[in-house]
């Protein structure tokens, strides 16, 4: 997870599984409510739309995180706010999937990609509603002018271009 490595073993207590399960309940109400306005803002920032078949956990540690290669992304119990949150990983997984060659392409190492990764999901704030995805606060200048050339342009190339500028 994140570049680390931990021990195989797992120690999940049955309260957490309870939770989990009654979290999984209660995000799939959400996501029913919220499915097609997601769609249409992920189609609109992106390009693609999002695949039909691709699977969303809900897991019991503290993160939520994202992983294109196995197709899923996975989201923390412990999330108040799920519909950003399912939108910020949803948006790493689109943005891997369509843009990782771009990136190589203008000269971008996998740490850049990474950072930039991180840095895109503020474009969530103004596509979607009620989304308040705030990020790292070491990102907050680079994401500010990231914002605001998708805001002129509406061309994630751009962005994507100005935030390596900026790195």
């Amino acid at each position: 997870m994140f570049g680390h490595k931990f021990p195989k073993s797992f120690n999940i207590k049955k309260k957490d599984i309870k939770k989990a399960k009654e979290k999984t309940k209660e995000f799939q109400k959400i996501w029913n409510k919220n499915k097609t306005g997601f769609q249409k803002g992920v189609k609109k920032i992106y390009g693609h739309s999002f695949p039909r078949k691709i699977v969303c956990y809900v897991n019991t540690s503290p993160y939520s995180m994202d992983n294109f290669k196995k197709n899923y992304i996975s989201i923390s119990m412990y999330r108040k706010d799920v519909v950003s949150t399912v939108i910020h990983e949803a948006s790493h997984f689109m943005f891997k999937k369509y843009y990782t060659r771009f990136c190589h392409s203008i000269g971008c190492n996998q740490n850049d990609i990474e950072e930039i990764k991180e840095i895109m999901t503020v474009i969530n704030n103004v596509e979607f509603k009620d989304v308040n995805d705030y990020g790292w606060r070491i990102h907050q200048k680079i994401r500010e002018k990231a914002k605001k050339t998708w805001q002129e342009t509406h061309n994630i190339r751009k962005v994507i271009k100005r935030i390596k500028n900026n790195l």
